[in-house]
This record gives structure tokens, sequence and C-alpha cells, in this order.
């Protein structure tokens, strides 16, 4: 399942895109005990990948209940 993201200031070439499809990752990248890559697409201006991730709200408490919901719907759709 892809997610369409709206992208500002992307990592790769420092412009806005909207309506980027994001898919998810085979096997998610662990950057430490609370934060992972789960999804990328490629930036539409360089054509190199753009890498969207989260952190887990249950180990990492600085995430705010916005985006605890906001990482909920992510990981219940794919």
């Amino acid at each position: 399942m892809t997610q369409k993201l709206d992208i500002k200031n992307c990592a790769r070439c420092g412009k806005n895109h909207k309506g980027l499809s994001f898919q998810k990752l085979t096997n998610p990248i662990y950057c430490n005990a609370f934060e992972m890559l789960t999804h990328w697409c490629l930036c539409p201006v360089l054509k190199q990948p753009i890498l969207m991730g989260h952190a887990d709200p249950k180990q990492h408490p600085a995430v705010s209940d916005k985006d605890k919901k906001h990482i909920e719907r992510i990981n219940d759709n794919g």
C-alpha cells in the first residue's frame, strides 16, 4: 500500500513536493532503540530516495499524542 504525502524542504533537493507516493519498505531500517525508517519514495528532482520513519511512542516519551495517533494510522495502513 502506498501513502501520498506532501513534503516540505525535501531532504534530497530542498524543494517542496506535493502528493509523493511513499511505499512501505520490505524490511524497516532500525536507527536506534526507538526509531525506524519504514517508507520510501524517490525525489522527483534528483531521483534519489527519500526515507520516512517514525519513533515508537511507547519507547519515546517526546512524541506527542497527536503524533502517536498519526503513527498508529501509518502502522495500521501499511
